[in-house]
């Protein structure tokens, strides 16, 4: 294995600053005895190649803190636990996904420690992997690089709140093309980390701690980011909630950024590469098939009975296009992207100007997105993956081009008066 760079820059300093070269942030509830196993086995991976190694891993302390445990320190020690208490605010409703108020738990550690490199992990430590943490740390390291993001060995039909909306529409808002710009992991530079942290002052509410968009935060801070692949594989843990209230909680942060960066990408036009580390391709199995008939019937549901609420956030010509599909036969069942652009974007107007509650609006958005699932998995099914990134392309190009849409909508609503 390629040896983490970051000690043997440093070993050819007189000195070492502060007390770690690498922290690993969990910003999510995680059994210690799961984390102390993975951490061991990434850290001994790592240390075999880099003797000097020294980590801090900083994670939320539960009620039943684990006893000190000195065996482990004469073991390994260059491998130190910090627990830090959790934020009291509520939680986010991807229990995966990083806020404000974790992100400033850990970024207190790091600057205690000296620490200058931070790797943020899923709390299902997935990535707590000596090869995916040297990925996501290797750019951080030699000041090169903000931000590390990754990209993730998905199957056609996995993750498609990120392709059909995370992905192409903030590459169109923000001009770069970071495939999955809400990643649970992600490695960053602690004077990014702390402007991360420091980002939710200005967007918490009702005492929730909002998500943190990582690539959003880079562009606006015009911070140098790339991206690696990661042989790893997050499965869904959002068990107990229902579609909507994740939709409600991803796409309203989502939205909120869009709010507090109005002036930042209404400015950008078109999109560019981000800098990604090659690396050899992962196989993905296709997955599971997926049944669209009850996708395709919550659709015609919601067509039926949020026909009101859907009259006051979309214009006339969008839902006569809607009245339309909804009598396509199953197999035929089809929503074109520049009718899906200007839906989600539509949306993401009405959730700005405030005319209805913003949790009705973000309601009123699923059956349209599950709609947009059947077509999609009608469309390509259990296609190559070449011609699934060709789909995804073309997608993105379709929000891209109806981005002056929105520009329009945004700057002058009362243009549209539904």
């Amino acid at each position: 294995m390629e040896r983490l760079q970051a000690p043997v820059a440093l070993e050819e300093q007189s000195e070492r600053s502060g007390e770690a070269d690498l922290l690993i942030g969990i910003t999510s509830p995680v059994s210690f005895e799961k984390l102390y196993a993975a951490s061991r086995a990434a850290f001994q991976g790592l240390a075999s190649g880099t003797p000097s190694l020294r980590w801090v891993v900083a994670y939320p302390q539960e009620s039943e803190r684990p006893a000190e445990n000195g065996a482990m320190q004469q073991e390994m020690p260059g491998l130190r636990f910090l627990p830090y208490v959790p934020s009291p605010e509520e939680p986010a409703v991807v229990a995966s996904l990083a806020t404000h108020a974790s992100l400033a738990a850990v970024e207190s550690i790091a600057r205690s420690a000296g620490v200058k490199v931070c790797v943020i992990a899923s709390h299902d430590l997935t990535a707590m992997d000596s090869s995916a943490i040297q990925s996501l740390a290797n750019p951080i390291f030699g000041n090169q690089w903000d931000l590390c993001m990754p990209i993730y060995a998905t199957g056609p039909l996995d993750d498609l709140l990120n392709k059909g909306i995370l992905y192409p529409m903030t590459r169109a808002l923000y001009g770069k093309r970071i495939r999955f710009p809400l990643a649970p992991d992600f490695g960053v530079s602690a004077e990014m980390l702390g402007t991360l942290a420091e980002g939710g002052a200005t967007s918490r509410f009702a005492g929730q701690s909002t998500l943190v968009w990582p690539s959003v935060e880079s562009v606006r801070i015009e911070g140098r980011v790339r991206q690696t692949y990661l042989g790893v594989r997050h499965e869904a843990q959002n068990e107990g909630l229902d579609l909507s209230t994740v939709l409600g909680g991803v796409l309203g942060s989502l939205f909120d950024e869009m709010d507090r960066n109005a002036s930042i990408w209404q400015r950008i036009r078109g999109s560019q590469e981000v800098a990604t580390t090659v690396s050899r391709a992962v196989k993905v199995n296709g997955g599971d098939t997926v049944d669209v008939r009850p996708l395709i019937d919550s659709f015609e549901l919601g067509a039926r009975n949020l026909q009101e609420v859907w009259s006051l956030i979309l214009p006339p010509i969008t839902l006569l296009e809607l009245k339309r599909i909804t009598r396509l036969a199953p197999d035929q069942f089809r929503i074109p992207d520049a009718l899906w652009v200007r839906i989600v974007y539509d949306f993401a107007l009405a959730h700005h100007l405030r005319n209805l509650s913003r949790s009705h609006v973000l309601g009123a958005l699923t059956p349209l997105y599950l709609g947009w699932v059947a077509s999609y998995v009608l469309e390509l099914g259990d296609a190559r993956s070449s011609v699934v990134e060709s789909r995804l392309e073309s997608l993105a190009q379709a929000y891209e081009a109806g981005k002056p849409y929105l520009l329009s909508r945004w700057r002058w609503p009362d243009r549209f008066n539904p």
